[in-house]
């Protein structure tokens, strides 16, 4: 199974953070995003990802076909879509339903979860030219070491270089 996170970063490595109003979404990212989404058929959000989303509801009805999962202590998170305690009750669903390719979209503490337990496979890092002081950090428990191998680089009009990554071994 391929399990693809998928994370705008800036110039001195902070997550850039969607709920942050410094750190405008750049326009070319939500197409990409939606669309890996629906090439996946599922995707795992935290709950403040989620509900980020749904305040666009045309940006949610574009997810349409994709399995969303939410990762939240809060069971009431979503009507419209499951919601799980973890990603061990996660990835079990997403094993039982045969998925070959799972979108993780964050937020911060879903993707070094998902790092933390060796369950990503492929990351989608989008350098964005900006210098932040706030934001998330990629890998932060201190027992984390993976070596990683760039498979694609692109750079879009915006300035945006976006960087595909296998994990080797």
């Amino acid at each position: 199974m391929n399990i693809t996170l998928f994370a705008s970063i800036s110039l001195n490595g902070k997550v850039l953070l969607a709920e942050n109003p410094l750190h405008q979404v750049p326009n070319e990212m939500p197409g990409d995003f939606i669309q890996r989404a629906v090439a996946a058929g599922c995707m795992i959000i935290g709950r403040k990802t989620y509900e980020m989303i749904a305040q666009f509801p045309a940006m949610l009805e574009m997810f349409k076909g994709v399995e969303i999962i939410i990762i939240s202590s809060n069971e009431n998170a979503s009507t419209a879509y499951k919601v799980m305690a973890n990603e061990a009750v996660a990835m079990a669903y997403i094993q039982q339903q045969q998925y070959d390719t799972v979108l993780i979209g964050g937020g911060t503490s879903i993707y070094n979860t998902f790092l933390q337990h060796q369950l990503v496979n492929t990351m989608v890092l989008n350098y964005v030219p900006v210098m932040s002081g706030t934001g998330g950090q990629l890998g932060d428990d201190p027992a984390l070491f993976s070596t990683w191998r760039i498979t694609n680089q692109s750079t879009f009009p915006s300035g945006i270089t976006q960087i595909t990554f296998v994990q080797e071994g």
